[in-house]
């Protein structure tokens, strides 16, 4: 009897020595994956990010700590700003001269006036700009009916997702909103090509889209479909026009308020 029980109590001791070293065996190998895929990501965003090419704090290509710190002591824009100081302006030449187009327009009236439109389509025009390298140019007058269509539909999308049925009501702004959908499909597809037709001759402009049309997916090597490039542009548009509206309105605010800038 006692024989078996000191047998028992070695097996027991041996499994438990041999799960123990199991155990650590699986979390170095865990730790040593961890690792490797930090360091690879930490190679990826210096090296071969999309934006890795473009100058400022090598520290943000690694990490958003910076901005965290920055946000925490209520000197983020203080801090961009030193950052755009030391480093160059990003601002394009294109988005230059739609800010000075407007100031065009609104300096040429001696009488105050309503902004709000002229606003809105600076915003429209540097959103789309960006996004596609080229402007609705609402600002000169032409009337896009693609930025229209964009406005009409994503003022009532966000109730879509609360109530999806509301996507079906034929009335209103929700059947404006459902027929607009496809025209916004057709419109970005034409700036798909559009954009296409200019680097096959050869352009200097970039936007969000243009990254988009010529990167490849990392685990295949292929191109994003047309589906994906629409839907990414669209939400170019739609990410980029509330932050656009509101930076651009707290600026004219500002110069209103230092008539010497």
């Amino acid at each position: 009897m006692r024989r078996a029980s000191l047998s028992a109590i070695m097996q027991l001791g041996y499994v438990s020595e041999r799960s123990t070293i199991t155990t650590w065996h699986v979390c170095a190998v865990l730790g040593v994956l961890l690792f490797l895929r930090v360091v690879w990501i930490g190679l990826f965003r210096v090296f071969f990010h999309p934006l890795a090419r473009y100058p400022g704090p090598f520290i943000t290509k690694l990490s958003n700590i910076p901005l965290t710190i920055w946000t925490a002591q209520a000197r983020s824009t203080y801090a961009r700003y030193g950052v755009h100081k030391e480093y160059g302006n990003v601002s394009q030449p294109k988005i230059i001269e739609l800010i000075e187009k407007f100031l065009d327009i609104t300096s040429s009236s001696s009488k105050p006036f309503n902004i709000h439109d002229y606003i809105h389509n600076l915003f429209l025009d540097t959103t789309s700009q960006l996004s596609f390298g080229n402007s609705f140019n609402l600002l000169s007058g032409h009337d896009h009916p693609g930025a229209r269509d964009i406005e009409t539909y994503f003022t009532i999308s966000p109730l879509f997702g609360v109530f999806p049925i509301a996507k079906y009501l034929p009335v209103g702004i929700f059947r404006a909103a459902r027929e607009a959908r496809s025209r916004i499909v057709a419109s970005v597809q034409n700036c798909i090509n559009d954009l296409r037709d200019r680097l096959r001759v050869g352009t200097a402009q970039h936007g969000l889209l243009r990254l988009k049309v010529e990167a490849k997916y990392g685990e295949t090597g292929t191109a994003f479909s047309d589906e994906d490039l629409i839907e990414n542009a669209v939400l170019f548009i739609i990410a980029g026009s509330g932050t656009t509206a509101t930076t651009l309105i707290y600026l004219m605010y500002e110069v209103g308020k230092r008539p010497e800038i």
